[in-house]
């Protein structure tokens, strides 16, 4: 399996795909070379798995099964009549029935110097693993948790218009320290509703934001409220120095070399108004409550705080 990904596949990409275990490849042709019919179906056994940017389909404890209906053109249209994911569940009595995952169907132009998509639609059907989206990190961040979806994706594939509604559950995200509980998004015309509750260094948190749909750097956020019950300043300034600035690095857990960027940058962001209130915190070893904040963070970097108060047994603190 490697060695014909390896040949035939990764020779033509960016970065490589990744096989392991048992995967089974069939594919019915027909047609010709102006308008050609691919009915490609890829078997996962158990324990097998494809790795690519960091993603990989999970449920490995289940057999699996990928496949598709794609007619190509000559001018490299790909008309994608179906791709479906499903996994092969075993009930009570030890027999393996099918649960449908994830379906998808869509258009998709591959250009000299660019890729377009065209109406795609994405659906899930069933929960669906959480570790594909891993692509976006370009790395193993997501460990668990699963989603639902309905959206329409189409555009330039590096800066896509996204439509519909994404959900998510239990997500583990050890390398920063991050459980999220759930998370909705909805994907408006120009806009993007994103609410999340969790925990986060020592911190709990319920989060609501407004955040422009654009997806290429700098991310604009509108609008971010943030609200938590126990809130541990300390950590969450000590772990600034872990995220990465433009040039710098940072050794990671496990990384087969000692200098691998973070995926996310704290460059890529920009916050017009936020506001943070807390019941009960922490700084610097000094207990306080009815914590108070609004702030921004603009092109230079800089987080302006233009509200800051907390009471402390002492009496009151406030200030800019």
């Amino acid at each position: 399996n490697e060695s014909f990904v390896n040949k035939y596949i990764n020779s033509r990409l960016t970065y490589p795909v990744k096989p392991r275990g048992d995967i089974t490849v069939t594919t019915d042709i027909s047609g010709n070379a102006y308008n050609l019919r691919l009915r490609p179906k890829i078997k996962l056994a158990q324990n097998a798995d494809i790795y690519y940017m960091g993603a990989n389909l999970g449920d490995e404890n289940e057999e699996r099964e990928i496949s598709a209906d794609i007619n190509i053109t000559d001018n490299n249209v790909y008309h994608i009549k179906k791709l479906d994911y499903i996994r092969y569940m075993i009930s009570q009595n030890d027999r393996s029935y099918p649960l449908p995952v994830l379906h998808l169907n869509g258009i998709v132009q591959a250009g000299k110097k660019n890729i377009f998509i065209r109406n795609m639609n994405v659906e899930t059907l069933n929960n669906a693993n959480v570790k594909i989206f891993n692509v976006i990190f370009k790395k193993s961040v997501l460990k668990n948790g699963m989603f639902n979806c309905k959206l329409n994706i189409k555009g330039n594939i590096n800066s896509p218009v996204i439509l519909g509604a994404l959900s998510m559950e239990n997500l583990d995200m050890p390398l920063y320290n991050t459980v999220i509980k759930n998370a909705s998004l909805k994907f408006k015309e120009k806009t993007i509703d994103l609410a999340a509750a969790g925990e986060i260094l020592n911190s709990d948190f319920n989060l609501n934001s407004v955040i422009e749909n654009r997806f290429k750097p700098p991310i604009i956020i509108d609008k971010l409220d943030i609200k938590s019950k126990k809130l541990n300043i300390d950590s969450l300034i000590d772990s600034l120095t872990l995220i990465p600035t433009p040039n710098s690095t940072l050794r990671l857990v496990g990384a087969p070399d000692n200098n691998a960027k973070l995926p996310l940058n704290i460059s890529d962001f920009r916050i017009k108004k936020g506001s943070m209130t807390a019941d009960d915190i922490a700084i610097r070893n000094l207990n306080a409550n009815n914590y108070e904040s609004s702030f921004q963070l603009g092109n230079d970097m800089i987080l302006k705080i233009d509200k800051l108060g907390f009471d402390v047994t002492t009496g009151e603190m406030s200030g800019s």
